[in-house]
């Protein structure tokens, strides 16, 4: 499949992402699926901790991972927490803050929208000519011979 990416939007009950394309057939709904992440940064001990009691509370699926959380700096340790839920997304930011007593955890990725999650995520952006891989992947569409007319 070939088209316009036109809207893109979490569906709460399902969480799950909904895109909408604009193809030369017409508009196309796609359903894909998407677990966002909310990253924290602390000590070693802290971040083990942390994985210990998410576990006690059903997220037992947190890892540490390497990632960068500032411009100027390399890779640091995280613990990458995913959020099964979209609707749970900021009250588990909010425990996970409390439980540092709102000073020993940096977290990331708590404020960002989830669509602009889903296009970083796929390495898409709205109105982009994009075409489906088959295997849930997304790649430029090359060179579209008509315009949108959205």
């Amino acid at each position: 499949m070939r088209g316009w990416v036109l809207d893109c939007y979490p569906d709460m009950d399902t969480n799950r992402m909904v895109l909408w394309f604009k193809t030369p057939g017409g508009a196309v709904r796609v359903v894909d699926d998407m677990t966002p992440h909310i990253y924290v940064h602390s000590s070693r001990e802290r971040l083990d901790k942390l994985k210990r009691d998410l576990a006690m509370i059903g997220v037992e699926d947190a890892e540490r991972q390497k990632r960068r959380i500032s411009l100027g700096d390399g890779e640091r340790d995280v613990l990458a927490v995913p959020v099964r839920e979209y609707g749970s997304l900021q009250s588990l930011a909010t425990t996970i803050d409390s439980w540092g007593n709102y000073r020993e955890h940096s977290l990331y990725n708590v404020d960002l929208r989830m669509d602009q999650r889903y296009f970083l995520h796929k390495g898409l952006f709205a109105m982009g000519w994009w075409r489906s891989t088959g295997s849930g992947a997304w790649r430029p569409g090359g060179a579209s011979t008509t315009p949108c007319r959205c």
